[in-house]
C-alpha cells in the first residue's frame, strides 16, 4: 500500500468545441470536471479500502512499506530518468505538492 496513484479520468473536449464556448459555460464544464475528478478519487479510495478489507477476510497480509522511502526512491529513479530532462518545469513540484 503505497498510496501513490488513484486511477485518473481524462476528459476531453476539441479546442473547436471549447472555443466555441462561452465563458459562462467554460466555467461550468470546468466545475463539472473537477466535481467529476472529486467523485472519482473519492470512490477509488473506497474501492481500495474495500479490496483491502476483502483480502484480509481471506487471509492475506496486506502491507505498507516505509512511504518516506518509497518516495526517497521513485525521486532518486525519475531525477535520474530521461523524463526529468523534458517534463515542463515545475512539474515535479506540482505532483510533490499532492502528497
Amino acid at each position: 500500500m503505497t498510496n501513490h496513484l488513484v486511477d485518473g479520468i481524462f476528459i476531453a473536449i476539441s479546442n473547436k468545441a471549447w472555443n466555441a464556448l462561452g465563458a459562462p459555460q467554460k466555467q461550468k464544464v470546468k466545475a463539472a470536471a473537477q466535481a467529476a475528478a472529486h467523485y472519482n478519487d473519492e470512490n477509488r479510495l473506497k474501492e481500495e479500502s474495500q479490496l483491502v478489507d476483502f483480502f484480509k477476510q481471506q487471509g492475506l497480509t496486506v502491507t505498507t512499506p516505509d512511504i518516506d522511502a518509497f518516495r526517497k526512491h521513485v525521486q532518486q529513479a525519475y531525477l535520474g530518468s530521461e523524463y526529468a530532462k523534458v517534463w515542463p518545469a515545475g512539474m515535479l513540484d506540482r505532483i510533490n505538492a499532492t502528497h
